[in-house]
């Protein structure tokens, strides 16, 4: 079987993101599947993927064939000769088809049954089910056409859960657990103390990335995880960064987001380096809670995710900040349109805890900062879908849409969401709060650094709650995996439907 997938670079590069995810996925669940990719900006492609050669119309990348989206049609005639004339489409985000494989497509002379399926936008809405596999017109009658809904539930499309996704999740679940098997903070502190720090020049047992690594994996006799201490420091090491001393014990908190005010996000951050209780709930020091909060396993996105700048010269050092607290989160800034104004303002209100920037990184690498942080501010589809899959709080920052409607896709994500807090015994306040906060950070009409909710984002609760969100969290993260990965119920339905 061959599979034509289309690609019309849009939002960054969260398009071109799902479609590398998806031909990776495709390639490791059945790598008998011929995968041609049309891209019409492969410059974005190049960002991802370093292999791709934005100049070259056509070209071949690993088992996979590469084709500008403006091919003119002789050169598509040749490139397809080997693997036959487009009779399966995967088009995403109904970005149409480029003119040369439309006329292949649409052949009158051809008598042979074709499939176009359209992946869409993912979203939690009720009417997503609905849909879901639904039949559309077309043109011809022997070329039909079906709309496949991604979705957070059993009845969607679910979620691309990709081989390399799913075992470094696997690692880092095991690298907490590890971790929260010591109940109090004080065996938690000597656990951390004993750890045995990966040699970053050195090839990592068990590392989630490093090449040559023998040593037996999750699952398998004689693995034994790395803490989740160690997991970070290795982390760090492969992408350049040089984190402190402590740092990889303190909680980690994500931000990447659209443009936004964050002067009441960081007076929320503020606030967790100061006072003596800084508990969850249980009386226990937040920075060890949140530590060992057990945890599951979410660009490859966009600005923050995806791209080949892996050394170490391309990110800051971590910024300790004029009077950064000892006690205070490490929040890793990822490259992007959000970047700018968060440390802004964190700059105005005395630098008091450290940052970290997160350069342009290549999607495994991404994904692993996501497993790594015990909460996350992500924007875009794609990032959404590794924050819900990596078992983590996070509030997402929805794409803005006419007349607020981005306000509409949040609630529809919080609802699903609720169950899941509400079973693993989160305080019906404090889920309340938490929705309100999503709202409140989405709430906005226009785009830009002034863009806030004002005093209704009051982050502060949320963040000093998070063990206790923690476990309904990852429930949803259980529920995610147990739904089913994308990538293999679209496999079986083309090859269902575009059978004789």
């Amino acid at each position: 079987m061959t599979l034509d997938i289309l690609c019309r670079v849009v939002d960054n590069y969260g398009d071109i993101g799902l479609v590398y995810r998806l031909a990776k996925a495709i390639s490791g669940v059945d790598p008998t599947v011929g995968l041609r990719i049309h891209v019409d900006k492969l410059a974005a492609f190049h960002e991802l993927c370093p292999e791709v050669e934005p100049g070259k119309q056509l070209q071949k990348l690993h088992e996979w064939t590469i084709i500008d989206w403006n091919i003119e049609l002789p050169a598509l005639r040749e490139a397809c000769a080997s693997g036959g004339p487009p009779t399966r489409i995967v088009e995403c985000f109904a970005c149409n088809r480029p003119p040369a494989l439309e006329i292949l497509l649409f052949d009158r002379k051809r008598d042979d049954k074709r499939l176009i399926v359209n992946l869409e936008h993912l979203s939690a809405e009720t009417w997503v089910d609905e849909i879901h596999r639904m039949r559309s017109a077309t043109r011809h009658a022997l070329v039909r056409k079906y709309i496949f809904m991604p979705g957070f539930t059993k009845a969607s499309g679910g979620l691309i859960i990709d081989p390399t996704f799913r075992a470094m999740a696997g690692i880092w679940r095991a690298g907490r657990t590890r971790l929260s098997e010591s109940t109090s903070v004080e065996s938690q502190t000597v656990a951390l103390a004993t750890v045995t720090v990966p040699n970053p020049t050195a090839t990592v047992p068990n590392s989630t990335v490093g090449e040559g690594a023998t040593a037996p994996g999750p699952g398998e006799a004689g693995f034994a995880p790395p803490s989740h201490a160690a997991l970070r420091l290795e982390l760090a090491a492969r992408a350049g960064l040089a984190l402190a001393p402590g740092d990889e014990t303190r909680p980690w908190f994500l931000v990447f987001s659209y443009q936004h005010d964050y002067s009441r996000i960081v007076d929320g951050i503020m606030s967790l380096g100061q006072g003596a209780n800084m508990s969850g709930g249980g009386g226990a020091d937040m920075s060890a809670n949140m530590s060992a909060g057990g945890g599951d396993n979410m660009s490859a996105n966009m600005s923050g995710g995806g791209g080949d700048n892996m050394g170490g010269g391309g990110a800051d050092p971590v910024s300790r900040g004029t009077k950064a607290s000892s006690r205070a989160p490490l929040v890793l800034v990822a490259q992007g349109l959000g970047a700018a104004p968060f440390l802004q303002a964190w700059r105005a209100k005395g630098e008091t805890f450290p940052t970290m920037s997160i350069p342009f990184l290549p999607q495994e690498a991404w994904d692993e900062f996501i497993l790594a942080s015990d909460f996350a501010i992500v924007r875009g589809e794609e990032s959404l879908a590794r924050a819900a899959l990596a078992g983590i709080p996070f509030v997402w920052h929805a794409y803005r849409q006419d007349g607020n409607h981005q306000l509409v896709k949040v609630q529809a994500i919080l609802d699903r969401l609720r169950p899941f807090l509400s079973g693993a015994g989160a305080p019906a306040s404090t889920i309340a709060s938490y929705e309100a906060l999503c709202l409140a950070f989405n709430d906005r009409l226009i785009d830009g650094p002034e863009a806030s909710g004002g005093e209704r984002e009051d982050i502060a609760p949320i963040l000093k709650a998070l063990p206790t969100l923690r476990p309904g969290f990852e429930a949803f993260a259980e529920s995610l995996f147990a739904n089913g990965d994308l990538t293999a119920r679209l496999l079986e339905f083309m090859g269902t439907l575009a059978g004789p």
